[in-house]
């Protein structure tokens, strides 16, 4: 029951559901992960902006 969890993983049970939130306790329990802020490189966005450079600018 996500109920018994602990928050953290009730937040994740309620996204991917118990049984893969199980799964996934079970093969990285007791290792530390820090993620992030920002989900992309600066090397994508860079290329994103000038692929789409147009509707960033509104100039043809």
């Amino acid at each position: 029951m996500i109920s018994d969890y602990k928050k953290t993983y009730q937040e994740m049970a309620a996204l991917i559901g118990e049984q893969r939130t199980s799964k996934l306790f079970e093969i990285v329990r007791s290792t530390k992960y820090d993620f992030s802020m920002r989900l992309y490189s600066k090397e994508y966005c860079k290329y994103h902006i000038l692929k789409n450079k147009t509707w960033f600018t509104g100039k043809l």
